[in-house]
This record gives structure tokens, C-alpha cells and sequence, in this order.
């Protein structure tokens, strides 16, 4: 096997490895691996009446690259003290100020996280609104705009 080929299945097995992690199955991301490899060519030294062909097709083959290199980098992954990542969404919400305390009761529920809350129009002729942004587990789907609007009657 030459080296283009070599480094095409160790390319595959990470391909692999990254694609299903060992938690889950999950694809992984953020991961960097540090690959040392000196490739020197080889050198048939075996009888000498064995033909080129022969002695090649005892040799490393790509399906044994690519499986090696994945099971190596899953084990290096269950090393490093993997952990799985919430997907969440980013919501903005906009609500009369008087409902910040029921929305707010409804969001922690949902495990959301506020990041930034603003409040804009404070003159006597027009009611406050508020306007929240955070992030929400997207595992809960029952948030919705009838659960906001009838939290404020609980």
C-alpha cells in the first residue's frame, strides 16, 4: 500500500470515527487529533520465489487501516472524558412588562437561558413591553405560543 493510499484510509477511518461518536452514535465536532506517522516504503524481503503479486496480497489492506484508525480514535475520544452537547435554540420573545414573571416561570421550566433582557417604552401613554433573548433546549418542543400566552393565568 502506498502512502496515498495509507493516508486516504487513515482519513476514512477518522471520517468514520467522527461520524457516529462512542457515547451514541452521535457525530462529533470540536475534535482535533495530533497525527505523528512516518511512512517509509516497504520492502519485500520475502522468498524469493514468490512473485511481486504474491507478497502484495499479504500486505496491509485499506479495510485494516480504516478500521484501526477508527477504533484508535474512539478510544482516544472515551479517554478524554467525552460528554454530549444539548442543541438549543436561540428565541426572542416580546411581552407586555406585566407578563415577565409568568414568561419567565414558563422559560425555567424549559431550562431556557436568559442572555439579555430590554425594556423600551416607559411614558405614561404607552404600555412597556420587554423584549427577552436566551437559549432553549430544542429537546422540549411544547414551548409555544399558546403556553406563553396562557402562562399568565397560572
Amino acid at each position: 500500500m502506498d502512502a496515498e493510499h495509507l493516508e486516504s484510509s487513515v482519513i476514512s477511518g477518522f471520517q468514520l470515527a467522527t461520524s457516529a461518536g462512542p457515547l451514541c452514535e452521535e457525530p462529533m465536532w470540536g475534535l482535533a487529533f495530533v497525527v505523528e506517522a512516518r511512512i517509509s516504503p516497504f520492502s519485500g524481503h520475502g522468498d524469493e520465489s514468490e512473485t511481486p503479486q504474491q507478497s502484495e496480497q499479504y500486505g496491509i489492506f485499506a479495510g485494516q487501516v480504516i478500521a484501526t484508525v477508527k477504533d484508535a480514535c474512539r478510544a482516544a475520544m472515551l479517554q478524554n472524558k467525552p460528554r454530549l452537547v444539548e442543541a438549543m435554540y436561540f428565541c426572542e420573545l416580546n411581552t407586555p412588562t406585566e407578563y415577565l414573571g409568568p414568561m419567565y416561570a414558563v422559560l425555567s421550566r424549559r431550562r431556557a437561558r436568559i442572555l439579555k433582557e430590554e425594556t423600551q417604552g416607559r411614558q405614561p401613554c404607552l404600555a412597556a413591553t420587554s423584549t427577552v433573548k436566551g437559549h432553549l433546549s430544542n429537546i422540549d418542543d411544547s414551548l409555544s405560543v399558546r403556553n406563553l400566552q396562557a402562562s399568565h393565568y397560572v
